[in-house]
């Protein structure tokens, strides 16, 4: 219940419209002759309405704060800037922003400027800490790894195809025996049941771990902090608050996705 009541209330006044637009529209049809059971017509009305989720709508919490919004589609390229505490996190509501997002405010850390998601893998090599610039490594585990996927990893999808034509980022927020649990935008539109978008399937294979999902995946990287880096808090957000533009300092500014 904690998970959706950040948006309870949007949901419940959203439900509530659509009520009375699906029964003036059942009425206009009986009155011109075409009867709908009123039941089941509400019912697959309200399936498509609490489903797809609007452009900036929120989707989903993560890992207790990290929200992802809604992209609406993954053909749709917003072009505008997110910041969050005068720190660049990508453009509006690509996978390489939550990603980035969800590092800031779990790890305080962001990742350096990439053209596509699928970037990540071949270029970058580490997180920094925007607070004091410290530099965190990442390690790659490539798909069918002899070490099985990790928490709080980034799933990094490789192009492929129209649906992958810059791959795709996810991240990691909780392992199963035979799944991983995956937070992530700009890949599905719906409202999340869980405090995760879906899950993936991941199996041993003579002795290395594969994650089998339906785009071809590069594998998994790990932050290497050794438990330095922590979620935001106050006292970190003041000080990011007071630096402002000075952040830009981290070549964050130019980021494209």
């Amino acid at each position: 219940m904690d998970e959706i009541m950040p948006y309870r209330s949007t949901t419940i006044a959203t439900v509530i419209a659509n009520a009375i637009v699906i029964i003036q529209c059942l009425e206009s049809a009986r009155q011109a002759g075409d009867f709908y059971p009123t039941q089941e017509a509400m019912f697959a009305s309200g399936i498509g309405n609490t489903t797809h989720v609007a452009y900036g709508e929120i989707m989903g919490y993560a890992s207790t704060n990290v929200p992802a919004y809604s992209n609406e589609n993954d053909t749709y390229v917003s072009y505008e800037s997110h910041y969050l505490y005068g720190v660049y996190m990508g453009m509006k509501w690509q996978c390489v922003e939550y990603a980035r997002r969800w590092l800031f405010i779990r790890k305080g850390c962001v990742f350096k400027s990439i053209v596509g998601a699928a970037d990540i893998w071949t270029e970058v090599d580490s997180v920094q800490r925007v607070i004091d610039g410290k530099c965190f490594p990442l390690k790659k585990h490539p798909n069918g790894s002899p070490l099985p996927p990790k928490n709080e990893s980034l799933l990094i999808y490789t192009r492929s195809g129209i649906d992958m034509l810059y791959g795709h980022v996810a991240m990691i927020v909780d392992i199963l025996p035979d799944f991983i649990r995956v937070a992530e935008e700009n890949y599905d539109f719906s409202y999340w049941s869980r405090n995760y978008s879906r899950e993936i399937p991941y199996r041993m294979i003579n002795g290395s771990y594969y994650v089998e999902d339906e785009y071809p995946v590069f594998g998994w990287m790990t932050v290497e902090d050794n438990n330095q880096a922590k979620p935001l808090d106050e006292a970190t957000i003041n000080i990011l608050i007071k630096l402002n533009g000075s952040l830009f300092d981290l070549d964050l500014s130019i980021e494209m996705i």
